[in-house]
């Protein structure tokens, strides 16, 4: 067979070996031509994504970093208070002791052995009216004895029955009102004729103090020391 019958050729009537010729030129031309394209560019993909994380990259802090697990001191508040002494403190001995439970009282100012009895003048009595005076003395039993002062001292008028047989004590606002000085001295005047008792106002209850007494008109009655017990 000759040279020409052995020749293959593809479908359009191009010689196989012609064809492949053509197609490695082509292929070769584009990949020289993308070749081209990459070196007028002047970078490359990688090198362009280098530069773009450069310059994405943050600036470096100047602050100093935090220590893990560190933990800060607490700074103790300013106090202008005393400095509390440490334990054991003050010798025991040395501090005042207490007198132990039930022990003395209070010690009451002014409170004498015996009822005091201070001087006192009392003022004249009118022609239709009597004077009645005295001094007030508290006892408190076991102590002693002081002068007193209530919130108010009255003359509860006698009443009595028809029998003539007294009965009991009336006080109200119109009663007489004593004039009381530190000293427990207390003085009535113009006080009517009549039959009284003293009732002593200590603001949450009233009490009779001494015993009954007879005012007449022109007379002047000093009680004396009207002694008393507070009610418990």
């Amino acid at each position: 067979m000759s040279e020409s019958m052995t020749k293959m050729f593809n479908n359009r009537g191009f010689p196989i070996r012609l064809t492949f010729i053509i197609a490695t030129f082509l292929v070769l031309f584009l990949l020289s031509a993308c070749g081209s394209s990459t070196q007028n560019d002047g970078v490359s993909p990688q090198d362009d994504t280098a530069t773009q994380d450069e310059s994405e990259q943050p600036e470096a802090s100047t602050s100093t970093p935090s220590v893990p697990n560190a933990v800060d001191e607490p700074i103790a508040p300013e106090s202008n208070d005393a400095v509390v002494e440490p334990y054991p403190g003050a010798d025991k001995a040395l501090l005042p002791q207490v007198a132990p439970y039930p022990g003395p009282g209070p010690t009451i100012e002014g409170i004498q052995p015996e009822p005091p009895n201070t001087e006192r003048d009392l003022p004249a009595a009118e022609s239709d009216s009597g004077v009645v005076g005295g001094i007030l003395i508290r006892e408190i039993v076991g102590e002693g004895f002081i002068p007193f002062a209530p919130q108010k001292l009255l003359l509860g008028e006698i009443i009595t029955l028809d029998s003539g047989e007294p009965a009991y004590v009336g006080s109200s606002g119109e009663s007489p009102t004593a004039e009381l000085l530190p000293t427990g001295i207390f003085v009535f005047r113009n006080i009517p004729p009549g039959e009284y008792n003293l009732v002593v106002d200590i603001g949450i209850t009233q009490f009779l103090a001494g015993d009954t007494f007879t005012v007449e008109a022109e007379q002047v009655i000093d009680l004396g020391q009207v002694i008393i017990e507070l009610p418990d």
